[in-house]
């Protein structure tokens, strides 16, 4: 979990259990009104090309302003992806 709690902006956090260079604990933010966890596949260095996180940024880029909703993948992707909530999911 980060320190010092969440941004004073609507945040989505995207991590990987297997990321190879950032701790996913790290990435993990508490739950909120506008703040959100998503677990995905990949590795660091790849995200930038990764087509889930890819999609996954361009539905949060895609929110009008005020307008914060958490990410709900569409029905054929969502076993790609994992809502975290660090006070249920500790392993």
């Amino acid at each position: 979990m980060r320190g010092g709690g969440a941004p004073p902006v609507p945040t989505t956090s995207v991590f990987g259990r297997r990321d190879g260079i950032v701790g996913w604990r790290s990435c993990v933010e508490q739950p909120g009104a506008s703040t959100q966890s998503v677990q995905t596949a990949g590795s660091h260095l790849g995200y930038g090309f990764n087509a889930l996180v890819l999609y996954l940024l361009a539905d949060r880029l895609a929110r009008p302003e005020g307008q914060w909703q958490p990410f709900v993948p569409p029905r054929a992707l969502r076993g790609f992806y994992k809502t975290v909530d660090p006070t249920r999911d500790r392993a």
